[in-house]
Order: structure tokens, then C-alpha cells, then sequence
């Protein structure tokens, strides 16, 4: 019986970033080859990588991989591309494009009947805060739909609204939501493969220092 031991693949990581760094040392446990596309050549995972290529040398990255995946949605588009292309890209591109733009997840998310705060999409930053205003009373969050991620583009009004006068010069989609004092943040991690079997991690809870 053939276990996964047998296959020795390369793998690509889109993202040479601690991410992609962690998935290399988690893989290190099997006979796995890992290729990095970043052009830091210092990045965390470009220091452990068999090898680190360049964005300009995106196809030998792709041609020499067997399977190409990302750390985070923030990569070379040529080259998730050209993987796409090449039928070596796992998960699909159209993961990358809904984690890219926040609204098209939020949307995502409600059309599939998963619960999300209140939210509303504006085409700018003057229609954000007009909107801030007219639903939740200047009380909520304000997020930049694109090139956000560890809290970079979020802004939290809590009616100090004049001092985010600024946004309205923010010529950017954003996603306006209500305020939500939760608990805690949890996440969740859940793999699915080609052949449809999925597999899950226990929850962990994450703090986050200001």
C-alpha cells in the first residue's frame, strides 16, 4: 500500500513570509521538496526553501513545481496565474480573489448563509463615513477592501468621527460594519483535497496585543 511517504512532490509557496516559512518546517516531517517565489531573498521562508526564485522567473518557479500554493493572498499575480494555467495551483485562484477584496468575502459569506456583522459596501471613503453615520451612529468599523490584513487599513469609530475626516480623500472600495464587543476570536482550520475529503484542527483561540 502506497502512502505519502511514496510521493515525493515540489511544492511552491507563493510568499516567502513566516507563513509560508511554518508550512516548510511542518513539511520538513516528509521527503517534500519546497520552491519559494519571492524577491526578498532574505524572507523567512527563502532561508530554508531548497530554492528562492525571483518574480521575474515565475514560470521556472511554476514549470519546476508540482503542486503551487500560496501563504496568503497578497502574491504575484503572474504567477497564480500561470499555476492556474497550468493546472498546478491548489486552492483554485478564485480563493485568492475572494480573500482579496473583503466585500466580495463579506458577500460570499452572507450569500452562503454564514452569519456577519451588519455591513454595507461603500465606494469610497466619503460614502464610508456617510453611511458610518446614517446606520450606525457613527459607532462601527470602517475597512479598506483591499491590501488589508493584521489590522492594517481597519479603522474603529467609536464617534470620534472628526478625526477621521481624512478617509473621505481614500478614493478605495471599503466595507462599513457594525460594532461587535465580542468575547474572544477563535479560529478554525479545515483542509479540503482534490478527491473532496475534508479535515479539521480543534479550535484555538488568538490574542491579540495592542
Amino acid at each position: 500500500m502506497s502512502s505519502i511517504l511514496d510521493w515525493k512532490p515540489k511544492i511552491g509557496i507563493l510568499g516567502g513570509g513566516q507563513l509560508g516559512w511554518m508550512m516548510i518546517l511542518e513539511g520538513r516531517k516528509f521527503p517534500f521538496t519546497f520552491y519559494v517565489l519571492d524577491d526578498d531573498k532574505s524572507a523567512p521562508a527563502c532561508k530554508i526553501a531548497d530554492k528562492c526564485f525571483t518574480s521575474n522567473e515565475y514560470k521556472e518557479f511554476v514549470e519546476n513545481s508540482d503542486i503551487v500554493t500560496f501563504e496568503f493572498e497578497h502574491v504575484n499575480e503572474k504567477a497564480l496565474e500561470y499555476a492556474e494555467e497550468k493546472g498546478k495551483l491548489f486552492p483554485a485562484i478564485r480563493s485568492v480573489e475572494l480573500k482579496r477584496e473583503r466585500y466580495k468575502e463579506k458577500l460570499f459569506y452572507r450569500d452562503h448563509g454564514l452569519p456577519t456583522p451588519k455591513f454595507f459596501v461603500a465606494e469610497d471613503g466619503q460614502e464610508a463615513l456617510k453611511i458610518l453615520r446614517e446606520n450606525f451612529n457613527n459607532i462601527g468599523v470602517i475597512k479598506e477592501s483591499q491590501g488589508g490584513y493584521d489590522g492594517k487599513g481597519q479603522y474603529f469609530i467609536k464617534g470620534d468621527v472628526e478625526k477621521y475626516e481624512f478617509l473621505k480623500q481614500k478614493k478605495v472600495k471599503m466595507v462599513v460594519e457594525e460594532y461587535v464587543n465580542f468575547d474572544f476570536e477563535a479560529s478554525v482550520i479545515i483542509t479540503r483535497d482534490r478527491k473532496g475529503r475534508v479535515a479539521y484542527y480543534p479550535p484555538t483561540y488568538n490574542y491579540n496585543e495592542k
